[in-house]
């Protein structure tokens, strides 16, 4: 098993921001579309990088919908944990 240390994807990604001054991404798929390309393989690009060196894609998961586990709508009192803090409604 790999242990990910350093993203080596997320290294070239940023050098070529840096150089690019942040246009890098644009710039690249510009240069794709003139071959045919519909896209620049900037993301598979950093993957297949960051998984050479051991570091898996983590997943990232939003809660868009904001409902609890129950499916009922969370609100700000059902979210914060209830303290009887004699304080609290001052």
């Amino acid at each position: 098993m790999k242990i990910c240390i350093v993203k080596l994807g997320n290294m070239v990604e940023g050098a070529i921001e840096v150089l690019t001054f942040g246009r890098g991404k644009e710039v690249a798929t510009e240069i794709a579309n003139i071959f045919g390309y519909k896209e620049c393989g900037c993301d598979k690009r950093k993957a297949w990088l960051n998984k050479i060196v051991g570091c898996s894609p983590s997943p990232i998961k939003l809660d868009l919908d904001a409902t609890n586990s129950t499916g009922e709508q969370r609100t700000y009192e059902t979210d914060r944990p209830q303290n009887n803090h004699p304080l609290r409604d001052i």
